[in-house]
């Protein structure tokens, strides 16, 4: 049963290589490496020769890495379903990712609850029309006088997380990037009828785990932004925050925090998680708030040799909450910055 409330986390895989290949901080890539560490089998969507998107299933790294990166058109499943099923009756893991709509109809195929199966959902923002995109493809084949050679839903490398820009190379060299096909895709002039009823717009949703790429990390949490990628998770039921755990486990040695603003702080270190509130100001300017909670943090980290101690932790992000708070009682980033005693002065009262 999907809790009403997920819990919602920013995320970015530790491994620069793999967060690179992803099209947003890697989260798909720790899940799923989960799965196939215990000898179970990934399903996903993965963009083919012909450029038509279709699941596939995987039970290696190799296939496992077809499906990263963002295919903005919709996958052809053929008997997947069927092939889900077969794996689950033999007792083994599955990783089903898709859309939300692709989740809630495997779970209405399947009829029965599964405790080796594990659903990933991915926030969809519609389904466009194949006739457009193989009509998209050809304009351009027909534009450059040679046949595509592969295609970059979202170009990450060269234009970094934050742009949306398609880039497609051809079979006589050439290359263009452009935001043609983002612009019919999010101008919602090509997405199918039946996208505008989807009862999963909402925070509800089917998998056990949903994810998409973190909008608006820059302004929750500025300073975990490096226009890399950084992935949402939410958390959906208690069998997701199983699986999270044990991904985040991985990993004993990563401090994560973020900041929430007037609510104070969440850090996450070694299976141990919870949220840090602050104390309320009237904000008069909140520039430098982050860079202010910064470095109280590292302030107190570099104080503290046994900062990994819970009751040591927690008084270190409260430090930080304090300096984050106290920058924005004055106009301007450095004005408002507390000197030791102001801090000191503020925690205690």
């Amino acid at each position: 049963m999907n809790w009403k409330q997920p819990k919602v986390y920013a995320v970015k895989h530790k491994d620069e290589a793999t967060r690179a290949a992803s099209r947003s901080g890697g989260i798909f890539t720790a899940l799923s490496d989960q799965v196939l560490s215990n000898c179970g089998v990934v399903y996903g969507c993965v963009l083919m020769d012909d450029f038509n998107a279709v699941h596939i299933r995987a039970d290696n790294e190799e296939d496992r890495n077809r499906m990263r990166g963002s295919k903005y058109i919709q996958s052809k499943l053929g008997d997947t379903f069927k092939s889900v099923k077969a794996d689950l009756d033999a007792q083994k893991s599955v990783l089903f990712s898709g859309t939300s709509c692709q989740v809630a109809g495997l779970k209405k195929y399947l009829r029965k609850e599964y405790d080796n199966l594990f659903c990933v959902d991915i926030v969809c923002h519609g389904v466009p029309s194949q006739k457009v995109w193989n009509a998209y493809l050809r304009w351009q084949e027909q534009k450059n006088h040679s046949k595509i050679a592969s295609v970059d839903f979202r170009n990450k490398k060269d234009f970094g997380w934050h742009d949306h820009v398609e880039t497609l190379h051809f079979e006589n060299g050439k290359f263009t990037s452009s935001r043609v096909f983002k612009e019919l895709f999010y101008g919602h002039t090509v997405l199918r009828p039946s996208c505008y009823e989807c009862p999963y717009k909402s925070v509800m949703h089917p998998g056990d785990i949903t994810i998409a790429d973190y909008w608006g990390i820059e302004k929750a949490a500025p300073e975990f932004d490096d226009n890399k990628g950084i992935s949402l998770v939410l958390v959906n039921n208690e069998a997701g925050e199983k699986a999270f755990e044990k991904v985040t486990a991985l990993y004993p040695e990563k401090l994560i925090i973020v900041t929430l603003g007037k609510d104070g702080a969440l850090y996450h270190l070694e299976g141990k998680k919870d949220v840090i509130s602050g104390k309320a100001l009237q904000p008069v300017d909140t520039t430098g708030a982050g860079d202010a909670f910064v470095g109280g943090l590292l302030a107190g980290l570099s104080q503290h040799p046994n900062w990994k101690e819970n009751d040591v932790l927690v008084q270190i992000i409260r430090q930080a909450n304090a300096c984050g708070a106290l920058a924005t009682t004055a106009k301007g980033a450095m004005s408002a910055l507390p000197n030791k005693a102001q801090l000191a002065a503020f925690l205690a009262s």
